[in-house]
């Protein structure tokens, strides 16, 4: 089995692959795309399980990970202590450590919602953001252009 760690971001991800022995059999700094993920898991001959950290981009990612047999588990951002409380933060150590979180069956789960549930969400998400941040409340507000008003 190999177990990776995805630190994804908008415009690159940084993807840690490990054996059973916990060794890093591949990394590798990526763009954000289904191309990169494809060459990248592509490599692998032994089924796979990968994790990445609840951020606002991945649910493209479970996409493509649930329509070619990689067996994705969402991350709880804010649970992942080991994360947030290492002495040296980066993307490889990040990725690393989501790897070995997820060999080692440590990782706490976030829930994650099916494809066709998501745009109900994010509109219910919508008025707690604007409370939570008025500033970006109003930045959302004011991005609604005249064609999409109702």
């Amino acid at each position: 089995m190999i177990h990776v760690g995805i630190d994804l971001h908008t415009t690159n991800m940084m993807n840690v692959a490990l054996n059973d022995n916990g060794e890093v059999v591949q990394k590798a700094k990526l763009p954000t795309s289904r191309r990169s993920l494809e060459d990248f898991f592509g490599t692998f001959d032994d089924p796979v399980k990968a994790v990445v950290e609840c951020t606002s981009n991945w649910y493209w990612l479970s996409d493509w990970c649930r329509s070619n047999g990689v067996d994705l588990t969402l991350a709880h951002a804010k649970m992942v202590k080991a994360i947030s409380y290492a002495k040296v933060k980066t993307d490889t150590v990040d990725a690393k450590t989501l790897a070995e979180l997820l060999q080692a069956d440590l990782i706490p789960e976030a829930y994650q919602v099916q494809p066709d549930r998501r745009e109900l969400r994010e509109l219910t998400r919508g008025p707690d953001s604007c409370r939570d941040d008025p500033v970006a409340g109003q930045a959302a507000v004011g991005a609604v252009g005249p064609g999409d008003q109702v």
